[in-house]
């Protein structure tokens, strides 16, 4: 078995790879299977028949999750099967976890740059002066459009921690963090300034504006 890990807290380009590997499954004609660790158990996904008898492309999602039974089957009985297991963990996973999984033939590492982190952090009514020096210091060695997704994705997930906060999947310490974040805006305001990004976006897309000055305002007047 071919066993793959990708990991770390920027999701959207980790999964951006993920795509590209589950498409390379699908245009061999594979089986796709996509599991949840902690709900499901890697070895009753692995040992379930294969009824069309092809090569599986396995997904485990929140795989810094994984149980230690799960594991130690994959570190003990994967040599038993044939099929490729994508770990895919939303945070970097520690040591510990590398050591007690065996033999990964392939890690890729996903991180967001420290500079972005602290921008996204500092998205907080009343601080507007602090997220816009974070920003144009993110600048420096960020794209605009990136900067643009990520903080588009962090809002939607604001948003939806005051709407449905049970449907988020997320580790404790970050659902808290988020909820903290979102508890200094109302759902209102969340959703208009969901609004402007997708403008924001779609200018950008169909027109010749300048987005970093377009995000530069929108960050002034919502934190302001």
């Amino acid at each position: 078995m071919k066993v793959l890990l990708i990991h770390g807290n920027d999701i959207e380009n980790a999964r951006r790879r993920l795509q590209k590997f589950a498409d390379t499954a699908r245009s061999r004609t594979w089986e796709s299977v996509r599991m949840e660790a902690g709900t499901e158990r890697v070895a009753d996904v692995l040992q379930t028949q294969n009824l069309f008898n092809t090569p599986r492309f396995i997904i485990v999602e929140s795989a810094q999750k994984m149980t230690k039974q799960d594991r130690d089957f994959l570190a003990n009985e994967s040599s038993h099967y044939s099929d490729t297991v994508v770990l895919f963990a939303t945070t970097l996973v520690t040591k510990a976890f590398l050591d007690s999984v065996g033999k990964i033939d392939t890690i890729e590492s996903f991180q967001i740059e420290v500079t972005l982190w602290k921008f996204l952090e500092s998205f907080k009514k009343g601080n507007a002066k602090n997220a816009l020096k974070l920003f144009h210091t993110t600048l420096a060695s960020e794209a605009p459009e990136y900067i643009l997704a990520m903080l588009s994705r962090l809002v939607r997930d604001m948003y939806q921690v005051k709407i449905e906060p049970k449907s988020m999947n997320l580790p404790d310490w970050r659902f808290q963090k988020l909820n903290t974040q979102a508890s200094k805006f109302d759902e209102a305001e969340l959703s208009k300034v969901i609004a402007e990004l997708a403008e924001i976006d779609i200018g950008s897309k169909t027109s010749n504006v300048d987005l970093a000055g377009m995000l530069d305002c929108c960050i002034a007047i919502t934190l302001e």
